[in-house]
């Protein structure tokens, strides 16, 4: 994502931020495609690589809808709950873009480790860095949600998240009452 550089996000991202991390993200998804293509669908580290694509991809989406909105002169404003949302303060982008920093340098590390190692250990490694990629590309889509002013609703309805139910502890149960 493509840095601040003393840039205040409280008005968004310029058309030049959003250009050059939607350059930065084609990049990685065709990087991780080179990637996906050396292991066979269903494997573990191929869900994993799938799942790091599917967050690329959708924020490139977030940024193309953005910039598109931009060239065709819309005003993109979202509402969630009636109230409207709005790109987070410098403050809260800087620490997301510290988040993403720390990501990338547990990455760097969990990739030196990949070619010390064959067989189990090897394959080991290449998840651990697989689940690093994972882990960045997620910081990285919460980057741009929150440079966007996008949010991700802490509720999935009026009442709320489901409450999970309590289960009895050192009660033994029936089969019928376990699920």
């Amino acid at each position: 994502m493509a840095a601040t550089a003393g840039n205040s996000w409280a008005e968004g991202p310029t058309t030049e931020q959003l250009t050059a991390d939607i350059q930065a993200i084609d990049q990685e998804i065709a990087a991780a495609q080179e990637r996906a293509d050396h292991f066979k669908e269903g494997s573990f580290i191929r869900v994993q690589i799938d799942l790091e694509m599917a967050t690329l991809r959708t924020t490139r989406a977030m940024l193309d809808q953005k910039l598109k909105s931009w060239l065709r002169g819309i005003d993109l404003k979202y509402t969630v709950e009636g109230k409207s949302l709005s790109p987070a303060s410098d403050e809260v982008i800087k620490k997301a873009e510290e988040d993403v920093e720390a990501a990338e340098a547990e990455l760097q590390a969990a990739e030196a480790k990949t070619g010390t190692y064959s067989g189990l250990l090897g394959s080991m490694t290449l998840l651990e860095a697989q689940t690093h990629r994972v882990t960045v590309a997620t910081a990285r889509m919460r980057l741009a949600i929150l440079r966007l002013g996008l949010s991700i609703p802490a509720s999935f309805g009026p009442g709320g998240a489901p409450k999970p139910a309590e289960a009895p502890i050192g009660k033994t149960i029936d089969e019928k009452g376990a699920l």
